[in-house]
């Protein structure tokens, strides 16, 4: 679970700077996020490449590798809650969706 979500808490970052993960998307609301399954689900199908990446998504999955590498160490405690409400959503109601996404970006 540990390493899901510094995935996950990295997803919710844009590089802005070197020494930080920028704050632009520190506001995004988790919550609804997950309770929306259409763009859950569209953030999840992004991540694992089954499909394009709107501006949001895509500004997390590119944050991933570095992230996972350095253990969120660039991480806002913003994007670290983020992280756990997307993490425990995607478990609960992907269970076998979630695996293969700790497969993929598991180094």
């Amino acid at each position: 679970m540990k390493f899901v979500l510094v995935v996950f808490v990295a997803a919710f970052a844009v590089v802005m700077a070197e020494e930080s993960y920028g704050t632009q998307y520190d506001n995004v609301n988790g919550e609804a996020i997950v309770s929306d399954d259409k763009q859950f689900q569209s953030i999840v199908d992004c991540f694992m490449g089954a499909d394009s990446c709107n501006e949001l998504a895509a500004a997390f999955k590119k944050v991933l590798p570095e992230a996972i590498v350095q253990a969120c160490a660039k991480c806002t405690s913003a994007q670290k809650h983020l992280a756990r409400v997307f993490i425990e959503a995607y478990s609960k109601k992907m269970p076998q969706d979630y695996e293969k996404f700790k497969d993929l970006f598991d180094p």
